[in-house]
């Protein structure tokens, strides 16, 4: 591993379910440092044979965030607001640009992604995605964007002929 490594140290890596910066690499083990400020040792026996995701391997990351609007309303300016409120969060790079994404059709909604890029150095996706939201949310509040509710249709269907009955005559159907 110290001959050729995938990741070094300074590196945020996710390996064997943990996700840290790695802080050493020895013949042994591998030593991250969690966002919770734990230290754990890996041994490099199941670094070797896990997947690695070095997330500090290329200038910038993306997310993603889906939405679902009224199918009625103006996508272009629904998408031009939320492409401004992501734009101002803090470690949200202005290149590549936010976007907004038409993904298709829902239950009486149209489904929209946002999609926004962000730096290796930034500490931790959740940090940034949690400020999109909240910019997103702050928007959707002051332009009074319809964000339908989800949709529950439930249909009551006869019973089969004699399931359920309590007797020969009761031909009604049962309510759930």
């Amino acid at each position: 591993m110290q001959a050729r490594p995938s990741f070094d140290v300074g590196d945020r890596i996710q390996v064997s379910g943990y996700t840290g910066e790695v802080l050493s690499i020895s013949a042994r083990t591998t030593a991250l440092e969690t966002p919770d400020g734990t230290r754990v040792h890996i041994p490099n026996t199941q670094v070797l044979g896990s997947i690695v995701v070095v997330y500090t391997a290329f200038d910038s990351r993306r997310a993603s965030i889906d939405l679902s609007v009224d199918p009625m309303a103006d996508l272009d300016a629904i998408s031009h607001a939320f492409v401004e409120a992501v734009s101002g969060v803090e470690d949200v790079l202005a290149d590549p640009a936010p976007v907004v994404r038409a993904r298709g059709f829902g239950n009486g909604t149209v489904e929209l992604q946002v999609r926004f890029w962000f730096g290796p150095d930034t500490h931790s996706d959740i940090a940034v995605t949690d400020e999109a939201i909240r910019a997103l949310q702050r928007i959707i509040n002051k332009e009074g964007i319809s964000l339908p509710a989800p949709q529950l249709i439930i249909e009551r269907q006869p019973a089969p002929s004699g399931a359920g009955s309590t007797s020969a005559g009761d031909h009604s159907e049962p309510t759930t």
